[in-house]
């Protein structure tokens, strides 16, 4: 069974584009946090997981915001299993999430 998209409408106030650049971002930066995990760069983990913690409730992805604060708290007690289930979550929501602009 193929899980189903998430739809996310896309805040007001924010520029469609700006919307769009920082999804494409977050998908392009799984490379480097994998990399990350497997090189045990915590300090990387940690700053990737409080930017996201920062960000994306702002741009309308409150899932990013959870999961970046789960990513940082992992990298700070260098928890490399939970620092992959964390970096698997986020792949995950990236590959479902689809962004509707009103």
């Amino acid at each position: 069974m193929t899980p189903e998209k998430i739809t996310v409408l896309a805040p007001k106030g924010i520029p469609p584009a700006m919307v769009t650049d920082y999804i494409d971002k977050c998908r392009t930066g799984l490379l480097a946090l994998r990399t990350a995990v497997n090189e045990s760069e915590y300090e990387v983990l940690r700053f990737s997981g409080h930017r996201l913690k920062g960000t994306g409730s702002a741009y309308g992805f409150p899932p990013l915001t959870t999961i970046g604060a789960s990513l940082e708290q992992a990298a700070i007690g260098r928890d490399r299993k939970e620092l992959l289930s964390q970096v698997g979550a986020l792949e995950e929501y990236l590959s479902l999430v689809e962004v509707v602009f009103a």
